[in-house]
């Protein structure tokens, strides 16, 4: 999944998925690079070939210059308890902010 995130006080939607139907009381995630095993990335990654090994790139300015991170830095969400559950049913769909 690629997302364009704002880097201001903005709240967007970054994560779309097809779960099963069930409760879930806990979310785990990791930010890593596509991988061109993947039918999907291996076509993202032809196109953009500048991503292959990347899973973070920032633009932007500071004190008047422009720059442009991009790197892979190691990062896994650790499994986050809800204080309270999600259920998610057939074809609903389920928003939550926090």
């Amino acid at each position: 999944m690629l997302a364009d995130l704002p880097t201001d006080s903005s709240v967007v939607s970054a994560v779309h998925a097809n779960i099963p139907a069930g409760t879930y009381t806990a979310l785990e995630a990791a930010l890593e690079p596509a991988h061109g095993h993947d039918g999907s990335a291996a076509a993202f990654l032809a196109g953009n070939p500048t991503w292959a090994g990347v899973s973070v790139r920032v633009t932007g300015t500071y004190n008047g210059q422009t720059f442009v991170y991009s790197g892979a830095p190691q990062v896994h969400l650790d499994p986050i308890d809800y204080f309270f559950e999600i259920t998610a049913r057939n074809r609903e769909a389920a928003h939550v902010v926090g």
